[in-house]
């Protein structure tokens, strides 16, 4: 099941969740589709009440965050702020955070499969563990006090790769394989 919040236009939505749903087909199968549910928000500035998140935000433009209570939920943040509202055509304006919402349904996709999970230790995150292998320099304490290098660790790491790597390419196929055809 897909929920669209922070967009009141009826189409709009139905865009998101049409993009949505063919980036998860891409990976899952009907029967894992069935049981996954992801909570796509689009959100400003202002609305974010938490400072760290606000400047992920405006950072990143976009975050998962998976349940800690069901291997099946999922909450997908993006930056209303990045849509293009001069855009004549809904796909378009929403361009750049369908790419976003690419990237981070394939994090989703990594943490429902079990590719990769929040390592946790004492209640406190330690780390990211992706096909059984610890990566604890992308902690959030290790981050705070080595920024540069755990930057570097983000980008080279396994799941981003994957991540930065089907985005433009899951855009490009729905775009040449719907086009604007979803306003039909």
């Amino acid at each position: 099941m897909l929920i669209v919040k922070g967009i009141e236009d009826r189409k709009d939505t139905k865009l998101i969740k049409q993009f949505a749903t063919y980036c998860l087909s891409r990976f899952l199968t009907k029967s894992q589709m069935r049981r996954i549910v992801v909570t796509i928000t689009y959100a400003e500035r202002h609305e974010i009440k938490d400072p760290v998140d606000k400047a992920d935000l405006s950072k990143y433009e976009a975050w998962m965050i998976p349940s800690s209570d069901s291997k099946n939920h999922f909450w997908i943040t993006l930056a209303k702020f990045a849509l293009n509202k001069n855009a004549k055509s809904p796909l378009t304006k929403y361009k750049k955070t369908l790419k976003y919402l690419a990237h981070e349904l394939v994090h989703v996709k990594q943490f429902f499969t079990g590719e990769m999970s929040d390592v946790f230790k004492n209640g406190e995150l330690v780390g990211t563990r992706w096909h059984g292998v610890d990566y604890p320099e992308l902690s959030p304490k290790y981050c705070v006090t080595n920024p540069i290098k755990a930057e570097w660790v983000y980008y080279e790491s396994p799941w981003e790769l994957e991540a930065y790597g089907r985005t433009d390419g899951l855009y490009n196929m729905f775009h040449d394989e719907h086009g604007e055809e979803w306003l039909k």
